[in-house]
């Protein structure tokens, strides 16, 4: 029941005349409590002589009065599907124990009394609503007491209550208030013991309520030491000394902070970082800044090793520029290879930089035409160790000089001419020292003739010269 009036407090279905007297009423709350809170139903019968003995001041008692109750109904705990053997673990962590159920179906009773558990570190409160309370004299029936005293040290025994793991245990008295704390226990395990009402002269009902408080000891934390007292702890971290409070709020441990219950996970963040280093001795944190500044100088070091390295190499693979006469040299050799095998394999081919013969000849033929069978052996010349041709030797005649070389004999060689003016090979029989050299190619069956020797004062034969020393 949540409130109960007797009295005229409005004109309605029972007050259908004001006769100067409305509003007046009295609280009957203890006697219909008695009557009808705590039990599965309940029915009341008016007029109730007891509520006709109560006071209705300032109502006259000659005017009707009439009865206003509201009330709701509590779910309570009733373990319908347990067996009475043993112990019945309720179903939740907060609730209703009647002791209703206990005289419909003997659970909770001393056979297979009520067990509450939590986890470690939580506790249980209980509240008792008794609804046996009679606070008046005026609603005692008369010539019948209500067997309870006022006096200190009385205790009407509606059960027991038990801790299983430190086995101490007390009773649960009730008669004195409606709604009242009876119990809050040491550790997270309660067992209740509810006396059958049935049993009883007169039959008393109530409502045990529990609750299971806090959220039991926090769970470990990797990296870190936890310490908890009552609804706070505190997270300390084993490297960095950084820590945090947690608080207990319905029945789960929530950080204070925003920051993440990590000290090893990727929530460390460089906050913390900061301010595990900052928090190192001075003379560590000095040391600790020129061992990275060290390591920062020998990287930018050897990077910039390997750079220069990598630059000279590169340099070195670079073949360097070939100028005009080297282009055509090469040009001329590699003509000269397809051309006639015979003057270069490619497997003993030698390329005699310092040899200027085969490139001055065809300059000096140019200017100076010769027969066409003298033509044909040019460059048919064998090696030789001759007065004529001496090895990497001079020449000299009045017709002109030159400079030639060859190799040992039974070698192949490619001559070539110096890088000097034209004017060296015109001498006193010039006759166009600026004209453009014409090269003249070798005859394709001159690889058939046997080779011969040409002394170097026959190059400078002319058809037209009267004499012939050749």
């Amino acid at each position: 029941m949540r409130h109960s009036l007797y009295g005229r407090m409005e004109l309605g279905r029972c007050v259908h005349n004001n006769y100067g007297h409305l509003g007046c009423s009295s609280d009957v709350l203890p006697y219909i409590d008695r009557r009808c809170s705590g039990r599965l139903s309940c029915s009341l019968e008016l007029p109730d002589s007891a509520l006709e003995r109560v006071p209705r001041h300032p109502c006259p008692s000659d005017l009707e009065a009439y009865l206003e109750v509201s009330y709701v109904c509590v779910p309570v705990e009733t373990a319908s599907s347990a067996l009475c053997s043993s112990a019945i673990a309720v179903s939740g962590s907060s609730g209703y124990l009647s002791n209703a159920v206990t005289e419909a179906s003997s659970k909770g009773s001393f056979q297979c009394p009520w067990l509450i558990k939590g986890i470690p570190g939580q506790t249980i409160r209980l509240t008792l609503w008794d609804f046996g309370v009679w606070q008046k004299d005026w609603s005692r029936r008369p010539g019948v007491s209500d067997g309870r005293s006022n006096r200190a040290g009385y205790c009407q025994v509606y059960g027991d209550i038990e801790e299983p793991l430190s086995g101490s245990s007390i009773k649960l008295c009730g008669g004195s208030e409606r709604e009242s704390v009876v119990y809050e226990s040491d550790s997270e395990q309660v067992l209740i013991h509810l006396i059958d009402p049935s049993t009883t002269a007169e039959p008393v009902y109530f409502f045990l309520q529990y609750e299971v408080l806090g959220c039991g000891e926090p769970g470990p934390v990797a990296g870190a030491t936890v310490t908890s007292e009552g609804d706070t702890a505190k997270v300390r971290c084993e490297h960095g000394g950084a820590e945090w409070l947690m608080s207990c709020v319905d029945g789960a441990w929530i950080s204070r902070t925003n920051e993440a219950s990590n000290c090893t996970g990727s929530s460390w963040g460089f906050s913390k970082f900061m301010q595990s280093t900052l928090s190192l001795p001075q003379g560590i944190l000095i040391a600790l800044i020129l061992g990275i500044a060290v390591l920062i100088a020998v990287i930018i070091f050897a990077f910039g090793v390997l750079s220069l390295r990598k630059r000279r190499q590169h340099e070195q693979a670079i073949p360097l520029p070939l100028d005009d006469s080297d282009e055509k040299f090469s040009r001329q050799s590699s003509y000269a290879k397809e051309q006639y095998p015979m003057l270069a394999k490619p497997e003993r081919l030698v390329i005699g930089r310092e040899s200027d013969y085969a490139t001055t000849l065809q300059r000096h033929l140019a200017v100076h035409p010769t027969s066409p069978s003298l033509s044909e052996h040019l460059f048919m010349v064998t090696p030789s160790t001759s007065e004529c041709c001496p090895i990497h030797g001079h020449y000299d005649d009045h017709r002109g000089h030159s400079r030639m070389s060859t190799f040992k004999p039974g070698f192949d060689h490619i001559y070539e001419s110096p890088k000097f003016e034209r004017r060296e090979f015109c001498g006193e029989r010039a006759d166009d020292c600026s004209s453009t050299p014409f090269y003249h190619e070798l005859e394709p069956d001159a690889a058939q003739m046997s080779p011969t020797f040409v002394p170097p004062h026959c190059l400078m034969y002319r058809p037209d010269s009267p004499e012939d020393p050749c």
